[in-house]
């Protein structure tokens, strides 16, 4: 496989890794995303290489995991909100695992895009402009304006989207810094 195909195919492993995906679903996904097919044995393998090399990610899942199911609770890191789980433990393991270990995640992501649309919301009103936010859907954040408006809006998107407010105390709570990868589509009609 060429170069982009594998690194699409990396990063379905990794995402697969990161949500307990098995082998079998990385199987599955590659064929069906990109029509590549990997035979028993090297998905395996990839799967193998990976737990290893996400042992502390393994151990802290587990470990999550293994606390939701006594307390049936889980408690959104740095954000404060949470989530009951219901049932016998090894139910609650079975039908939520992939939940339990999604949510501290996705819970995070979400509050670094709330807090970034804060900062877009703030500015446009602060510039009077006529664009606004319209939607915020999982990871994006759509906005609705004059096409004259393009120019600013994208600046103002762009900056709030490289180093929302509470990326920003994040890094500072864990002590390091990271770029943040933001992706911005343009959509314009008559």
């Amino acid at each position: 496989a060429d170069f982009p195909l594998k690194r699409k195919l990396a990063k379905v492993c990794n995402f697969l890794g990161q949500f307990l995906g098995g082998w079998q679903k990385m199987q599955k996904s590659a064929r069906a995303m990109y029509g590549v097919k990997l035979g028993d044995a090297e998905c395996q393998e990839i799967k193998r290489l990976d737990d290893r090399a996400m042992a502390g990610l393994r151990t802290w899942q587990r470990a999550l995991i293994r606390k939701v199911c006594v307390t049936k609770y889980l408690e959104g890191y740095l954000v404060g909100d949470g989530r009951s789980f219901m049932g016998h433990p090894k139910a609650v393991e079975q039908s939520y695992a992939t939940t339990i270990v999604n949510l501290p995640i996705q819970g995070t992501a979400a509050k670094i895009l709330q807090s970034a649309q804060r900062v877009i919301m703030d500015q446009l009103r602060a510039e009077g402009l006529k664009s606004l936010v319209i939607a915020n859907i999982y990871d994006a954040i759509r906005l609705d304006g004059p096409l004259s408006e393009l120019p600013r809006v994208t600046q103002i998107v762009e900056t709030a989207m490289a180093n929302p407010p509470f990326y920003q105390d994040l890094q500072a709570l864990v002590g390091r810094t990271l770029p943040l990868k933001f992706e911005r589509d343009v959509i314009y009609s008559d």
